[in-house]
């Protein structure tokens, strides 16, 4: 007789329940992140582990992720479909990890179980650069703009890895006396990308050959006024 009316029960549910009256959290429990605040060098790691819920039918869960401002891990477009497997204590479980970028903003990432969807947020710590270096294609060039060289620059943070996007980089070239060389730069990248890196392209101007061009790369600081940060580099200038 119980047994009767636990179907009745059951079969009332089917024919009365509507999809709305479902929450997220019959269908998964939140994400156990191990770490919820990332710093934006391009290579913070977070592990994430989806628990759903134990009575599913694994074969019928449909589960995918999609970040925003991170990286999922052996995703295709930043989109991930999940492969739940039953653990030896019986739950349900799909695990995943993410990688920052070096873009500083908001990040998120959102779940979608069968199509109900919960969004989850990360902290973002700007990855403050601490060091630049700068390295040319070559280290002696012909004057009066007749050769052109590639210079590429990397800013680091603290640690030694990549600085937040968007850092601003301004170029002086000099001669040995301090005055401007008057080159001529083109081709100009000198906002940091997402590898961290400018770039720009050198031409010496009309000056006397067979000495050297001082080219400094200062780091602007977020007024746009020149840091403490610089590097340097000598760039020999010859006729032939």
């Amino acid at each position: 007789m119980k047994n009767i009316i636990l179907l009745a029960l059951i079969g009332s549910c089917l024919m009365s329940c509507t999809k709305s009256e479902i929450k997220f959290s019959d269908l998964a429990e939140p994400i156990d992140f191990s770490k919820t605040t990332v710093i934006a060098n391009g290579s913070d790691v977070v592990t994430g582990v989806v628990t759903f819920n134990e009575d599913a039918d694994i074969s019928k869960i449909s589960a995918k992720l999609t970040g925003s401002n991170i990286t999922i891990s052996g995703a295709e477009n930043n989109e991930k479909t999940l492969s739940p497997v039953r653990t030896s204590e019986g739950k349900i479980e799909a695990e995943f990890s993410l990688t920052s970028t070096n873009t500083f903003g908001d990040a998120s990432l959102e779940l979608n179980v069968n199509e109900y969807k919960e969004t989850y947020s990360f902290e973002v710590i700007k990855s403050t650069v601490n060091s630049i270096s700068i390295e040319p294609s070559a280290f002696s060039m012909l004057n009066n703009f007749q050769s052109e060289i590639t210079i590429e620059g990397l800013l680091l943070n603290e640690e030694g890895k990549k600085a937040s996007r968007g850092v601003v980089v301004e170029i002086l070239d000099k001669l040995s006396d301090g005055s401007p060389a008057n080159g001529e730069l083109r081709a100009k990248q000198l906002t940091s990308n997402g590898d961290s890196k400018i770039s720009f392209i050198y031409s010496a101007g009309l000056i006397d050959p067979n000495q050297f061009v001082t080219i400094e790369a200062v780091v602007l600081d977020e007024n746009g006024e020149p840091s403490n940060l610089n590097t340097s580099i000598e760039i020999f200038i010859r006729t032939e």
